[in-house]
């Protein structure tokens, strides 16, 4: 998405497109936390969580209350991390994928 001021005119009101790489690996936005190993986590990641026998779920940020959250495929919520002063290093968390790259992980469960 772009805001109209970011496109740019040239004097017979041309405008240009450029495309720029995106790095997959950073597709969604920076949540501050790193997982268990210390991998970034990213929104839309598939995260594995230490309950229910190794809960999966999908990283999401809940406008609701505030807060980074992840979603399981039954619609409920667990984690409810807020942001604090990133870059801070989540316990008992890690990123086994994303919806973007691995969406078959989710339907495993």
């Amino acid at each position: 998405m772009f805001k109209e001021w970011d496109i740019k005119f040239d004097s017979e009101r041309r405008c240009s497109v450029y495309c720029i790489e995106v790095i997959p690996e950073t597709v969604g936005m920076f949540t501050g936390f790193y997982d268990e190993t210390g991998k970034a986590i990213y929104e839309g990641d598939i995260v594995q969580l230490d309950i229910d026998d190794g809960l999966l779920g999908v990283v999401f940020w809940n406008k609701n209350i505030g807060c980074w959250d992840v979603r399981d495929n039954e619609g409920m919520t667990y984690w409810d991390v807020y942001t604090g002063l990133p870059p801070l290093k989540v316990n008992n968390v890690w990123v086994i994928g994303s919806i973007h790259d691995n969406p078959e992980i989710l339907e495993r469960r």
